[in-house]
């Protein structure tokens, strides 16, 4: 206990003898030594035990390390927040290929046609490059525009 948050709950300890008020914590860092290189994670609850004459007795201690749940609720929220980011962009390309094509189209039956084509190109240029990655090449990404577009007015 020779770390500032081992140090606290010795205090929280005596504070609880004094007051015999419980504590509970979730997902506290904590590390056993100043020298531990990395924080755990425990969900810690000190619960004081009452004798017939009112006065703390004893205190309850239990710690779970929580340290892998804390750290997979932060990949879910990282993945979370980066899914949420790449859906934004892609309905921007959506909205922006939609105004696009409203504007450069005459009638409503020209512009299903139109948007539909470039949706289905946007569409087969995700697939490609989800399939092969950042090695994919211009004239790759740029085949499936041409094939989808090719003949309408864009």
């Amino acid at each position: 206990m020779r770390s500032d948050q081992g140090r606290e709950i010795l205090r929280r300890l005596d504070e609880m003898r004094d007051t015999g008020l419980p504590f509970t914590a979730l997902a506290r860092p904590f590390r056993m030594t100043a020298e531990a290189d990395e924080d755990r994670y425990l969900d810690l609850t000190l619960q004081p035990l009452i004798n017939d004459d009112g006065q703390v007795e004893a205190i309850f201690c239990r710690g779970q390390d929580v340290t892998e749940q804390v750290k997979a609720l932060a990949v879910q929220q990282f993945l979370r927040d980066e899914l949420a980011h790449r859906l934004g962009n892609i309905l921007a390309v959506v909205v922006a290929l939609a105004e696009q094509s409203a504007a450069r189209t005459p009638s409503l039956e020209r512009f299903r046609t139109v948007f539909g084509a470039r949706l289905s190109a946007l569409a087969a240029i995700n697939a490609l490059l989800n399939r092969h990655g950042p090695e994919v090449s211009v004239e790759a990404v740029l085949t499936p525009s041409r094939v989808r577009c090719s003949g309408q007015a864009l």
